[in-house]
């Protein structure tokens, strides 16, 4: 593949939340899943462990708890007194933390604790100075895993959106739903499925904007 023929795909891929009434056969489910295998990871742990759901009735049951749970915080947030800017957007919330509930394919993207060969000696040297959340390490391969399952995707022709706000809403209740250990995280909800829309590239800042050499 030449460079340009992955910048085609990295600059098409836009985040679709409306999606055909097309199922994706599970080969390609399985064969876009199988190139997040190949991203990095911390110390080559491959801590990632990836829940697919393509049951329409899963997908609906996991909406429907993000919207009861975003009913209860609007609730609680009117009995506070907020205002009502605040109130209107934790209920406009609720449209961006369960727009994946059309897709025909949900992938939530999961991950133990993250076990360094160089925890031991990092927390035993405490003079060192070294602070660091382990619990968070999992989330940085995760990531970078998720992006090749996105990328992947584009290339097949179909779409994806990441979610992370049903994690903000309800991570502990999508945690029981699914039954992961009590040392698991959801770090993140991918829909995937045959784009209905094909949204417009979203303005993107100045390569200027982001970029500096130090010599």
């Amino acid at each position: 593949m030449s460079f340009l023929d992955f910048k085609k795909i990295a600059t098409e891929r836009r985040s679709v939340r409306k999606y055909q009434d097309k199922p994706v056969a599970r080969e390609i489910i399985e064969e876009i899943i199988d190139l997040a295998r190949y991203a990095p990871s911390a110390t080559n742990a491959q801590t990632w462990q990836f829940i697919v759901v393509d049951n329409q009735d899963r997908i609906q049951e996991i909406a429907n708890i993000l919207r009861n749970k975003l009913e209860l915080v609007v609730a609680d947030a009117e009995n506070k007194g907020l205002s009502k800017r605040t109130v209107f957007l934790i209920r406009s919330f609720a449209y961006y933390a369960t727009a994946f509930e059309k897709a025909p394919v949900v992938i939530i993207a999961t991950a133990p604790p993250y076990k360094s060969k160089f925890r031991e000696v990092l927390e035993d040297l405490p003079e060192l100075g070294f602070k660091i959340d382990w619990d968070k390490e999992a989330i940085k391969s995760n990531a970078l895993a998720c992006q090749n399952i996105m990328l992947a995707a584009q290339a097949h022709g179909l779409a994806t959106c990441p979610f992370t706000g049903p994690i903000i809403v309800a991570g502990e209740e999508l945690a029981t739903l699914l039954e992961l250990p009590a040392d698991y995280e959801i770090n993140m909800l991918i829909s995937l499925g045959y784009p209905a829309e094909s949204p417009k590239m979203p303005k993107r800042k100045p390569l200027g904007d982001i970029i500096t050499y130090i010599d």
